[in-house]
Parts: structure tokens; sequence; C-alpha cells
């Protein structure tokens, strides 16, 4: 590594998560006791810059996704489905008014892009899954999606984010859940280039081959056009997310906080 290179990528490890992490925890200190805000260097957050941002819309756009589903009476969003595809529209509005470049890809998942001061560097990848499984909870996904564009917009407003030395990307993974085909991490594996071509052919309750809904959905559906959505190791510098763990209860004015420490998506 170059002379300075291993201060610089800590460095923006540390602002990236910093970032995110005060997201999460700036819109739950409204149910936080005093102690917890006072012992995290967040008395109030009456201070806190670009609150709007970071704290109120984070807490609103989430709740507005969590409407977005195909189901009256539980959130449920599978790949693919007339509510994947809304709440993708709703990212799409999102990520442009954070001052991204966006696009959807041949699987479905949605990008929001920012070249940042040297667009041919290595990008940060930042980002979620945008699908659910049956009965969901409001946070799984959309945590790691909605904290994503809510930074990259503040840094926007700070003037930042076109001096960002790499580019900035977000991306909210089609699948993850697996519910509808009963295959997992359609999304992130693709863009990994682990995608299984078989699994094209994987039907869903309807009889409906993965490769059939794609093609409904206006993309290719073919073995090629996923394969050409493999990302390079060397055009990924990081990946970032914000995690809502299912495994263990959230007992939020107590705080019983855990840390989720493992990666979903092999990137490198």
């Amino acid at each position: 590594m170059k002379k300075g290179g291993f201060a610089g990528y800590v460095a923006l490890i540390l602002v990236t998560t910093l970032l995110q992490t005060c997201l999460v925890t700036a819109f739950l200190a409204d149910a936080a006791p005093q102690p917890f805000a006072t012992a995290y260097g967040f008395p109030g957050f009456s201070s806190m810059r670009h609150r709007s941002i970071l704290r109120d819309e984070v807490a609103a756009r989430l709740k507005e996704l969590g409407n977005v589903s195909d189901s009256k009476h539980v959130l449920e969003r599978t790949f693919l489905s007339p509510a994947a595809v809304a709440a993708g529209r709703l990212l799409i509005t999102w990520m442009k008014d954070a001052g991204l470049r966006t696009w959807e890809d041949k699987l479905g998942n949605v990008h929001g892009r920012s070249d940042g001061a040297n667009a041919t560097a290595p990008a940060l990848l930042l980002g979620s899954h945008l699908d659910t499984v049956i009965d969901a909870g409001r946070y799984d996904g959309a945590l790691g999606i909605v904290t994503a564009i809510a930074a990259v917009k503040a840094l926007k407003i700070e003037g930042k984010l076109q001096q960002f030395p790499r580019p900035i990307e977000i991306i909210a993974f089609s699948d993850e859940e697996g519910i509808r085909f009963q295959t997992t991490f359609l999304g992130s594996s693709a863009v990994a280039g682990t995608f299984q071509p078989k699994h094209l052919k994987n039907l869903d309750a309807r009889g409906i081959s993965i490769g059939a809904a794609l093609r409904a959905a206006s993309h290719e559906g073919t073995v090629e056009s996923v394969s050409s959505m493999k990302y390079e190791p060397s055009s990924v510098w990081g990946y970032v997310e914000v995690r809502s763990g299912l495994r263990v209860p959230y007992r939020v004015h107590a705080m019983d906080l855990f840390l989720i420490t493992c990666f979903r998506y092999l990137l490198l």
C-alpha cells in the first residue's frame, strides 16, 4: 500500500461508519433515556448538524417505505413484486434528491452513484436489500438503504459530495430473503459474480421462473445479462452496511443493543 494509503483507508472507513451509526442512534434518541444519550455524546441532539435529514427524515422515510407492501395486513415485499417495484421507484426519487445518478440493473437492483473527485477510483459501496420476508420488520434492509441516502444527502448539502476522494455508490439489492423463489441473495450474488445460472429456472408458487419474471419486468433474464453485472474486485474499495439484527430482542427503552459483526455480501 502506498504511503498514506492506510491512514486514508482508516479515516474514510471511520467517517462513513460514524456517519451512518450516528443516523441510526439519532432517530432512536427520543426513545432513549438521557444517560444513554449523554454517554454517547448526543445530549438531546440539539447541536447535531442537519438534524432534519439525519434523524427526522430518516425516521419518516423508514415509515413511508414500511408502508409499501403487497399485503394490506403485514409488510411483505418480495422479489420483483408490485410493491418491490414501487419501493425501487421511491428509492430512486430519494437517491436523486441526494444528488446521485440512478439506474436499475439487469436483476432489478437499484443504484445511486456519485463519482466524487475521482471517477476512476475504486468505489465505496453502501446499501442493503429492498425485499422483505412476510410480516417483516420495518427496519430490516430498509435501514441500510435509507441511512446511506441520508448520509450522502448531508454530504451534498455540505458541499462535500463532489470532493469525496472516490465514488460513492448506494445499492438497494432486489433480493436477499429468497421468499418468492426460495433462493437467497439473488441481487448481491449477481454483483459479486457468484450468481448461479441454474437459478434462472427456479419457479415461484405460480409457476413463473426467475428468467420469466425478469423479462416481464423489462429485463433480459438471460445468463449472459446477469453475468455481465459482476463488479470487478479492483473497482470496489469497500462495502459498509447498517443492519438491524433479527436474532436478538431489542428493548428500546432499556436500550439493550447488540452489534452485528459480519458482512452479508462477498464483494472482494
